[in-house]
């Protein structure tokens, strides 16, 4: 979509569509127990559907299949336990996923998610909020996600590269602090 109009017309779209299948849920809401919001999976095809001829999108053949069955497979797990949230599943197996997988397109993204795009360096803060917010959706303690996935091969190899990035980055800015503190005196 590089028409800004149209591009705004897509997100407004969509923000829709994410009010009908993720409706806001008030922090604390004692049926969830948690701020995580109930997907409405039988609202996302009907949601998501008519976007599809109006910003011309291409679905794969096994996307209708797929979200078929996880609204089966979400109705069965509610019959047996009406605060199964398919949400919490879901975005800890990501964040997870996103920790061991080796793949470079799951790389990329954690990259994409961990770093600050304009500067290129380890974003802490934006570390932090992922680690939060997997922490809040999956009901585990911070500490466990992050130790979870310092246990990965994944999850080591991206610590050490955040470390290593953030060092080369303040090896470099060494010298002209030194210079700037030299001239403080």
């Amino acid at each position: 979509l590089d028409d800004p109009t149209e591009f705004a017309a897509f997100e407004k779209a969509l923000l829709n569509a994410a009010d009908l299948v993720l409706p806001s849920v008030p922090e604390g809401d004692a049926r969830l127990g948690t701020r995580v919001p109930q997907v409405q999976f039988d609202k996302l095809l009907e949601a998501l559907l008519p976007l599809v001829p109006r910003f011309k999108f291409t679905l794969p053949p096994y996307f209708l299949n797929n979200a078929r069955a996880i609204g089966t497979l979400e109705g069965l797990a509610k019959s047996a336990d009406p605060s199964f949230n398919v949400l919490a599943v879901v975005y800890s197996f990501a964040v997870r996923a996103l920790f061991k997988s080796r793949s470079p397109g799951m790389r990329k993204t954690l990259r994409d998610l961990t770093y600050d795009k304009e500067t290129g360096k380890p974003d802490w803060g934006r570390m932090r909020l992922l680690i939060a917010d997997a922490a809040m959706i999956s009901g585990v303690r911070k500490r466990r996600i992050v130790w979870d996935a310092a246990l990965t091969v994944g999850g080591q190899k991206f610590a050490w590269g955040a470390l290593r990035d953030q060092a080369r980055r303040k090896r470099r800015a060494l010298p002209k602090d030194l210079k700037q503190l030299g001239a403080l005196s």
